[in-house]
């Protein structure tokens, strides 16, 4: 399915994680799951991933367990999205959305690889 969809970025998680929290794309996440597939731009901008994972097509990159320690280490942490206060539910979501208080909102990794 990957090599269809071309991801720049998936997981597989085992467990449940507390850890998403975001309701749209602000960075690489700051807990990564089990196994990653890896694609462009993040592929080309951390140093030697195309080393750790198995090429699945152009620039696209599947790390298994065993590897995404090493994968974790070589990421720039200015690629990862920011730790968030609370996990927001959806009317503390649309509440920040649509009221006053979107500074959170606004908060990307200080590296984003897309238009804001």
């Amino acid at each position: 399915m990957a090599k269809v969809l071309g991801p720049f970025y998936a997981e597989i998680i085992h467990e449940e994680m507390d850890c998403i929290k975001s309701w749209w794309w602000k960075g690489l996440p700051q807990v990564m799951g089990d196994y990653i597939i890896i694609g462009s731009p993040y592929s080309d901008l951390i140093p030697n991933s195309k080393l750790i994972g198995e090429k699945l097509s152009d620039n696209l990159y599947y790390v298994d367990q065993e590897r995404v320690s090493d994968l974790r280490k070589r990421i720039n942490r200015k690629l990862v999205a920011p730790a968030e206060k609370a996990t927001m539910n959806l009317p503390d979501f649309l509440h920040r959305l649509f009221g006053k208080d979107i500074s959170e909102l606004k908060s990307y990794a200080h590296i984003f690889p897309f238009t804001k």
